[in-house]
């Protein structure tokens, strides 16, 4: 019995420690039943009301986002948002600043903490680039200037998918967090090193780094 209790402890400590990182649903594609969980870290998935009740997913909880009573609040328990193939309507909501919803509230209250909200602009690239390509630019710019970092598996081969860095010295996580749209890869020049945080984010992000 005590072996068992033990066991049980050691469990729950360790997902107390365990960081929680929040996945906001908005396309209406709910790919999260797909999601492969991680020993690493706790996936909250935040799902719109299409779905009619919260669950667990792989041990992973899941909330409709309209019933969180508190997004500010809940927006401090998470070490981290991403926001998968986000849907046009929310990024335009984004863009006006207008956190009138919960899930808004949600990413807002995020950015309040300096916490990294990665945005997967995907959807709205593939849509975007047939009928106003300079739009996207445009969007992208004021994602980033709000404060997220944008990411897109589109056009992930062309010539913009590298960033040059050629200030000496130590160059930090802030310095280039705005600048990392489509990019797949940083190159460093002229002496220019990165702090262990840039380096460890710009990893998570899959963003290569070379020398």
């Amino acid at each position: 019995m005590e072996a068992m209790v033990n066991n049980i402890c050691d469990i729950v400590l360790k997902r107390l420690y365990m960081p929680r990182v929040g996945i906001l649903w908005t396309s209406g594609n709910h790919d999260f039943l797909r999601w492969a969980p991680s020993g690493e870290l706790t996936w909250v998935h935040y799902l719109s009301g299409d779905f009619t009740k919260s669950s667990n997913h792989a041990n992973n909880p899941c909330y409709i986002v309209e019933s969180l009573t508190d997004p500010y609040r809940e927006a401090k328990t998470l070490s981290a948002l991403i926001i998968p193939n986000i849907s046009l309507d929310f990024v335009s909501k984004l863009c006006l600043g207008l956190p009138f919803t919960a899930a808004g509230s949600l990413v807002f209250g995020c950015l309040d903490e300096q916490l990294p909200v990665i945005v997967d602009d995907t959807c709205i690239t593939r849509w975007l680039r047939t009928i106003d390509p300079k739009r996207i630019d445009e969007i992208t710019s004021r994602l980033c200037n709000l404060g997220f970092i944008v990411i897109s598996k589109i056009g992930s081969t062309s010539s913009s998918c590298v960033l040059e860095l050629d200030e000496k010295g130590w160059i930090s996580w802030c310095e280039i967090a705005d600048r990392l749209s489509g990019i797949g890869v940083v190159i460093l020049k002229n002496g220019s090193r990165l702090t262990d945080e840039a380096e460890d984010r710009l990893r998570s992000l899959g963003i290569k780094i070379e020398r």
